[in-house]
């Protein structure tokens, strides 16, 4: 039995497998934020009902929940990163 010289790692053929976990990661994160903001939007159902009533422009509750979507896109990844073990 002879011992090949050309390892799968060096072929190069592990680089569509890569790039598609990486896909479907990010559609998972995707995923996952959507359903959290969607939570939060249904959270505060009553309160945007409420703002509406009073008067509030629609594009200024549109922009309080896109602030509050922003700041979890700016916080979450770093802490997840550094939670998870991604920063060698």
């Amino acid at each position: 039995m002879t011992i090949s010289t050309r390892s799968w790692c060096s072929s190069g053929s592990w680089q569509p497998w890569a790039a598609s976990f990486g896909v479907v990661a990010l559609l998972l994160a995707a995923l996952g934020i959507y359903g959290v903001m969607s939570q939060a939007v249904t959270r505060r159902n009553r309160e945007i009902g409420i703002r509406m009533a009073l008067g509030a422009e629609p594009g200024n509750v549109l922009w309080m929940m896109l602030r509050e979507s922003l700041a979890m896109l700016g916080i979450a990844p770093p802490i997840g990163t550094t939670r998870g073990g991604g920063w060698h």
